[in-house]
């Protein structure tokens, strides 16, 4: 949900929308630019954040499969999406997984969004540009309660790290054809890493080289198709340190306004 943090505040020369979801896959990032396309609603820019997990095949991210129908229509197989395929649909497990999160608050008849006009609540704030703002709790966080919450990441392993071993490549190779079906449409495109905590890139560095090496294959490839790239999942490299961050993944505003200060629509 870190993406969700970016807002027409940091972007603020464009019309802007952003579509992040929780735990993106590369699945859900062609199913939505899919979406876009059938409702030839295109945008002229475009920042594709790649995720630490984006090539792990074992990051268990299913959820992407509530967009199967979009997801197989950019691949040419719009057979996929059957009569069968609405009727699981209803029965979905990614759904249910998701539901359960949210079981407690339903018990406590807190579920329901209460629309608002003010920015920062008692609670987490999905605003009208599809952006997040965290929790008062969240924003107002000793910085005792950071590092508790830095330690506990790193010991429950690293978000959909574990066993990445070994890069996808079909998941690679969606990726490359996302790319091009994105530069055929004459959409300006460019690729974000946003940083891990410092303490949580140490742990990444000793424990997770895949996660390094999605990093460096995406900027590579970055490179060599004429893509800015923003940030790293090295918080140094954008001189970021403990103190710009929510916890131990998720950079605090004015850290993510570092990372996008060069974008395209900021021009």
């Amino acid at each position: 949900s870190w993406r969700m943090l970016i807002d027409y505040e940091l972007l603020p020369n464009d019309v802007f929308f952003n579509n992040s979801v929780s735990g993106a896959s590369v699945h859900d990032l062609i199913a939505i630019y899919q979406l876009y396309n059938n409702n030839n609603k295109l945008p002229q820019k475009l920042i594709l954040s790649i995720e630490p997990w984006i090539f792990n095949e074992k990051s268990g991210q299913i959820r992407w499969q509530s967009l199967s129908k979009a997801y197989n229509q950019f691949h040419g197989n719009s057979q996929a999406y059957s009569k069968t395929t609405k009727f699981f649909e209803l029965f979905s497990f990614s759904y249910f997984q998701s539901s359960l999160k949210h079981l407690p608050e339903k018990l406590k008849g807190q579920d329901t969004p209460q629309p608002t006009d003010v920015r920062f609540n008692a609670s987490n704030t999905k605003l009208s540009d599809g952006s997040f703002v965290f929790s008062k709790r969240k924003r107002t966080a000793s910085e005792s309660s950071i590092d508790a919450q830095v330690k506990s990441f790193i010991a429950k392993g690293i978000y959909c790290g574990d066993d990445f071993d070994e890069i996808s490549q079909s998941l690679w190779q969606d990726l490359q054809d996302l790319t091009q079906a994105i530069k055929q449409n004459q959409i300006e495109l460019e690729f974000l890493f946003v940083p891990y905590h410092p303490k949580a890139y140490q742990e990444v560095q000793a424990n997770y080289p895949l996660v390094l090496e999605t990093e460096r294959m995406a900027r590579t490839f970055a490179q060599n198709q004429g893509i800015k790239t923003m940030g790293s999942y090295d918080p140094a490299n954008n001189s970021l340190t403990k103190d710009d961050f929510y916890d131990g993944m998720h950079p605090r505003e004015s850290a993510m306004a570092k990372l996008l200060k060069k974008s395209a629509f900021n021009e």
